[in-house]
């Protein structure tokens, strides 16, 4: 089962996807913005750029993903602690984040908990 975790917003361009499974279910997740926020069950904001997963262990703003469209590139930071394809993330601090380069088809793993998966659309 896939669960779309947006209404269908013909407007915006999809930069990516993003995707995870949970208790035997997809969602997936749209990138309509250019820079969006991975959040767990305390995120109470409801905008388009917010991607509210299922699960408690991780956190508000936990991770963040951002389209460069000047070099065509895509970039995360971790404001939490995470991984990128198995490689540790820095924990972002100071309020500077700490961006990294995301491949195509990388998989993002929060807070040993849960594993986002991103694929770029553009």
């Amino acid at each position: 089962t896939v669960v779309p975790m947006l209404p269908s917003d013909t407007e915006a361009p999809g930069y990516a996807t993003l995707t995870y499974q949970k208790d035997g279910k997809t969602y997936r997740y749209t990138m309509k913005d250019q820079q969006v926020v991975i959040s767990g069950n305390s995120e109470t904001n409801k905008l388009r750029s917010v991607f509210k997963v299922e699960s408690d262990q991780v956190g508000v703003g936990h991770v963040l993903v951002r389209y460069l469209a000047s070099d065509n590139r895509f970039q995360v930071a971790a404001n939490g602690p995470a991984r990128l394809n198995g490689k540790t993330m820095r924990v972002s601090s100071t309020g500077e984040l700490e961006w990294a380069d995301i491949p195509n088809k990388s998989r993002i793993f929060i807070n040993d908990a849960l594993t986002v998966h991103f694929e770029k659309l553009i």
